[in-house]
């Protein structure tokens, strides 16, 4: 909602809330998708010498551990509808601030 005009506040909350609503549980199917694609896009970048680099000065810009690549591809791996559903019940269950003029 960053960036949303103040008359636009309830109605873009509503369809966020509504979207969260009607999330179903995702398939393992699914997941498998998602992983490949992933796993597929990170393939190809490492395959110039550009991509290497793009890939890995991210690293020291955003704090991230050197292994950061290998915990999102291990991340994926064990990713499991469970988890999945899990996460999506702690969204349901946030809150919503509004702030602003």
């Amino acid at each position: 909602m960053a960036g949303t005009r103040e008359k636009y506040v309830n109605q873009v909350k509503e369809i966020m809330m509504s979207t969260v609503a009607s999330m179903r549980e995702v398939s393992k199917s699914d997941i498998e998708l998602v992983r490949g694609n992933q796993i597929g896009r990170l393939v190809v970048r490492a395959e110039s010498p550009e991509g290497v680099a793009q890939m890995y000065s991210i690293i020291p810009l955003y704090g991230l551990p050197n292994d950061y690549y290998d915990r999102y591809v291990k991340f994926l791996g064990d990713l499991r509808p469970e988890t999945i559903a899990k996460l999506t019940d702690e969204l349901r269950s946030s809150f919503t601030a509004v702030a602003g003029p």
